[in-house]
């Protein structure tokens, strides 16, 4: 055999130009491609011997991906993804990938699994699944380089203060028209606020995990005044066990929707708010004052953070956003474990680029009320 051709799809330019170079020292020859749609038309076009595909891509998800390039060549696939829940290793090898490989890795941990998977062609190696990630509580030396920029702190608070304050001037009829609604629709205030967790501003790009603070989380109020938090704490409780019988039980559906439907709490406008999402513009507010970011993990409630195992907390290292990963990918699908894993992605590879997508991708997310309750 000549020189291996690999095809590296990756949504990030770093990490495509780090693969490379790793590659290309042990004599590989790399093509890279950065979304679903440019990786399947190299393909066809390259016929490369082995495909390096990583989960996220930003226009179709990498399991789709490698079913669509399976329907075009029977060319090996090795999964790449910080997600290594068993129902994502499962459905990567039933969509026709070989293997699977954990973020972040080392280079010969890559390698090896490359050289094993042109060797042995398109029989998947079960046994060579990744470890479980929660094993460690503190990120992986050198998986938080690209989150402890100064730089881009700075840059990504810029960004939040301009789009937050831009949205907030455009957006005031609207808030005001919402205002009066829900004074119509039921007695209360406006605004609902609640204590949440945030890493404190000083531990923020730690690689290990912060000291918590609280701050006030703002909401247009959608539930009825002096209602009880018991049925959202033991709903919680259930969907972070991954307890399905409990999470129907509670929620008088199918579990399959991660969240709490039919809530006796809610007002008849207040599910039109959450359905839509435009409960949440309040939160820009919580954006300009530097509480959250337009892009982040959700910030939890305390009682939430209260039940996480240790490895769950690694979703607490970075400032929680609006919107993020999650919201865009696998809006109320998601268990509890999997939307952890997408944090977790997220904060080792934020970057401008990568919110700016996430950003221009909510408006679609929003309006489709996808997985919206």
């Amino acid at each position: 055999m000549g020189v291996a051709n690999i095809l590296v799809v990756d949504d990030d330019p770093e990490t495509c130009q780090l693969l490379s170079i790793m590659l290309e020292k042990k004599h590989f020859h790399v093509e890279t491609a950065y979304c679903g749609i440019e990786s399947l038309e190299k393909v066809h076009s390259l016929e490369p011997d082995l495909v390096v595909l990583d989960i996220m891509l930003p226009d179709m998800d990498g399991w789709e991906t490698c079913r669509r390039m399976k329907a075009i060549s029977d060319v090996p696939i090795l999964f790449l993804s910080a997600l290594t829940d068993m129902a994502s290793v499962a459905r990567g090898f039933k969509e026709g990938g070989n293997d699977y490989i954990c973020k972040p890795f080392q280079t010969v941990d890559l390698t090896t699994r490359i050289e094993k998977a042109l060797q042995n062609g398109t029989h998947p190696h079960l046994d060579m699944a990744p470890p479980p990630v929660d094993e460690n509580v503190h990120l992986p030396d050198g998986s938080s380089i690209q989150i402890l920029r100064p730089l881009f702190f700075f840059l990504k608070r810029l960004m939040d203060i301009l789009i937050a304050g831009i949205a907030l001037v455009t957006l005031s009829p609207l808030m005001l028209l919402i205002a009066v609604l829900i004074k119509l629709d039921s007695p209360g205030p406006v605004l609902f606020k609640q204590e949440r967790i945030r890493p404190k501003k000083n531990c923020i790009g730690s690689a290990k995990l912060p000291e918590l603070e609280t701050f006030s989380f703002l909401k247009f109020r959608t539930m009825h005044q002096n209602v009880s938090s018991e049925l959202h704490r033991a709903y919680l409780h259930a969907f972070i066990e991954n307890d399905h019988e409990n999470m129907e039980k509670l929620q008088d559906s199918n579990s399959q929707i991660r969240k709490l439907t039919d809530d006796p709490r809610v007002t008849r406008l207040g599910r039109f708010l959450r359905k839509s999402s435009l409960d949440e513009i309040p939160q820009l507010w919580n954006v300009l004052r530097g509480d959250m970011s337009l892009v982040g993990p959700r910030p939890p409630i305390p009682y939430e953070v209260e039940m996480y195992e240790p490895w769950h907390q690694r979703r607490l290292q970075t400032k929680p956003g609006i919107t993020g990963l999650w919201q865009v990918t696998a809006r109320s699908s998601a268990d509890f474990d999997e939307m952890v894993r997408m944090d977790i992605w997220y904060i080792e590879h934020q970057s401008l680029w990568l919110d700016l997508r996430i950003i221009l991708k909510t408006p679609l997310s929003v309006l489709s009320m996808e997985g919206a309750i």
